[in-house]
């Protein structure tokens, strides 16, 4: 579970959006 900037909650992310933000 990771921390969801944007709402405040907590979500599982997706592999696409582990891929996305790993590569910033």
């Amino acid at each position: 579970m990771l921390s969801c900037v944007d709402c405040g909650a907590e979500f599982v992310w997706t592999a696409g959006e582990q891929l996305f933000f790993a590569d910033k």
